[in-house]
């Protein structure tokens, strides 16, 4: 058999986070410089006060000088402008950096001498005009509770303010409960209720500012002289319920010292804009999904808030892109811990003008311990050769996962397919987390394009769909090679919508004579010689549209073993040996008269595609080829 690569000790990534300190010292920005004319090299160290500014024309950050020549440096950025260089002592100078308006790695070069760049400065696009500023408070409403001893009554008073948030809430005595007064102490529960909120919103804080006449009995927290209790952190008011499954919504308990029958309590409800952190690290590290003709959407999450942009292009990643980050309040189902904080910080960036068969390189420069850059190929040309993996039913056996993955990550595929079931329980968090993990290997070279199984269901959009956000059906172009992604879990009748996007997909690409292959995946397969529900009855509603439109391969999973059918010369492939637990249930050979044959291995699959043919490589725990597979261009 052939063996396709050593797998005798297989590398495991150890993943080691600097301490704060070492993170610090990371943002610093050195440049060493040869500025002599006479030959000699007489180096220059330029370290700045900031390692990325926006590219707004206006935003500043100091530069320190030094020369060991102690010659005056000269100096020219590459973006931007350097002014009002003076010296500070012996070899010694400071100066100003100006931001430009265009974005990108800064360089720093010298007129006399060659630039070796050990740091980098970034200009990154600027926040949005409308958005927050930056690590600001704002007032959401104000309000007032007067108390009356005699009557036992507490009436509330809202008054909404403008913010710079562009959010409302609602604030109300807890229902069921009302103001209760003893002796000279009144008890009472207010609710604060992210009504409209429209930004996400941290540190919500409903502050007690004055008591007349009285005093605040049990403050949850004195900052600055301000009272206040502390509510967590408020998603937008949608995400919150629909996403998340817990509302923009918390209160607590006041109590008020009276100094008279009647007493008015007045206060504030505030709220936080989000305030970027330099020592933000990884909870999921960068990997590149979602293609599209002329670009690439890269993906990661952090700890906690960070500046939101990558740097792409060549080896030294000159180019700067921004691009969305979401918030989420993710807890385990059994975690009550309260009030709710945001927990996983989620960006994407799209990475675009990008060219067909070009390799390109990545980093993410705004976290305590930036990797790469890391390269990557972005699709084929024409006529350009390419290799993809393909994986399956990752989700219980972490061992097996990893093992697989360190094998694919051997293989060096240009990008890597998953079958689905990614994950046991798709609503938890930490199975996310250890998916990635292990995924880390392959996913950081390799683009990832994953079909969604029936574990992978539980809470989708908000974790399956945002991760890879391709919805339950899609499709993309690579090299000669069309690929078609279905969610075996959407009706899949004549008149259903996945069938009418799938009939229209096909007949388009069909037009295409530059497409010689299309692939497809989905999670449940057509064919299988396995009972038990281990294929949906409608899916063979789908053949007829794969025989006319000459689909040559199709991908599935579900069944936990190898299991390859041969349909009129298409290749069908169940592969789902990625982690799952194995199984061999009885066979039906009624079910599928296009079975060849299984096997119940843990396994992947490596496919090479030329410009007239593609060859499945099935690849076993051993690193060994146990099945191969060739189909030629149909005319």
């Amino acid at each position: 058999m052939k063996k396709y690569f050593a797998t005798a000790a297989i590398p495991r990534r150890i993943i080691l986070r600097r301490s704060a300190l070492a993170a610090a010292l990371a943002i610093a920005l050195s440049l060493t410089l040869a500025c002599a004319s006479d030959g000699t090299s007489v180096p220059v160290t330029v370290t700045a006060a900031d390692a990325w500014l926006p590219a707004d024309g206006q935003a500043t950050t100091q530069l320190t000088i030094t020369s060991d020549g102690g010659r005056t440096p000269d100096l020219n950025p590459s973006l931007g402008r350097i002014t009002g260089l003076r010296p500070t002592a012996a070899g010694v100078w400071s100066a100003t950096f100006r931001a430009g308006k265009t974005t990108g790695r800064v360089i720093i070069t010298s007129p006399g001498g060659e630039v070796r760049q050990t740091g980098e400065l970034y200009l990154v696009p600027p926040p949005d005009p409308g958005a927050a500023p930056v690590c600001t408070r704002d007032t959401l409403a104000s309000y007032t509770v007067i108390l009356d001893r005699i009557a036992a009554t507490a009436d509330l008073t809202l008054t909404p303010a403008d913010n710079i948030f562009h959010s409302g809430i609602k604030l109300y005595f807890y229902p069921g409960s009302l103001p209760a007064f003893d002796g000279n102490t009144a008890t009472f529960f207010l609710v604060v209720e992210g009504s409209s909120v429209s930004a996400d919103l941290f540190d919500v804080r409903l502050a007690v500012d004055s008591v007349s006449p009285g005093a605040l009995r049990n403050p949850g927290a004195t900052v600055d002289g301000e009272m206040f209790y502390d509510l967590g952190d408020f998603p937008p008011t949608f995400s919150a319920a629909a996403l998340e499954g817990h509302d923009a919504v918390w209160g607590d308990t006041v109590e008020i010292a009276m100094g008279a029958d009647q007493v008015v309590v007045a206060g504030r409800v505030t709220a936080s804009s989000p305030c970027p952190r330099p020592d933000a690290g990884f909870r999921i590290r960068p990997f590149l999904t979602r293609k599209g003709p002329d670009g690439i959407s890269l993906r990661w999450s952090t700890d906690r808030e960070s500046p939101n942009f990558a740097a792409y292009g060549g080896p030294g990643c000159d180019r700067v892109a921004a691009g969305t980050v979401t918030r989420r309040r993710l807890y385990d189902d059994y975690d009550w811990s309260f009030p709710r904080r945001f927990t996983d910080w989620f960006h994407t960036v799209e990475l675009s003008g990008l060219t067909d068969g070009n390799t390109y390189w990545y980093k993410t420069p705004a976290v305590a311990a930036p990797p790469g850059p890391e390269p990557f190929r972005f699709g084929a040309k024409l006529g350009q050769d390419f290799t993809f993996a393909v994986l399956g039913d990752t989700r219980t056996d972490h061992d097996a996962h990893g093992h697989m993955a360190d094998l694919i990550a051997q293989s060096r595929p240009n990008f890597y397919i998953s079958t689905g079931d990614l994950v046991q329980d798709s609503n938890r968090d930490d199975e996310w987390l250890t998916f990635f993990r292990l995924e880390a290997p392959i996913q950081k070279n390799a683009p990832f394009f994953p079909t969604p199984g029936n574990h992978d269901l539980q809470a989708f959009d908000l974790f399956f769909n945002r991760f890879f956000s391709n919805g339950h059906w899609h499709s993309f172009d690579w090299g000669n090679s069309h690929f078609i992604y279905l969610d075996s879990y959407m009706p899949v009748d004549p008149t259903s919508p996945q069938y009418q996007w799938l009939w229209s997909d096909l007949a388009a690409t069909a037009t295409r004579p530059e497409i010689k292959f299309t692939f497809v995946i989905m999670h449940n397969p057509i064919w299988t010689i396995f009972p038990y529900g281990y294929y949906f009855a409608g899916l063979p509603n789908l053949e007829p549209l794969f025989s006319y439109y000459g689909v040559d391969a199709v991908f599935s999973g579900h069944i936990h073993l190898y299991e390859r059918s041969n349909v009129m010369g298409r290749i069908y492939i169940c592969t789902s040996g990625g982690g799952a637990p194995l199984r061999d249930p009885p066979m039906d050979p009624a079910l599928n008269p296009w079975y060849v044959r299984h096997d119940v291995v843990y396994h992947f699959l490596s496919v090479t595609v030329e410009d007239d043919h593609f060859t499945v490589h099935a690849i076993n725990w051993d690193g060994v080829e146990f099945d191969q597979v060739t189909r030629y261009a149909q005319p």
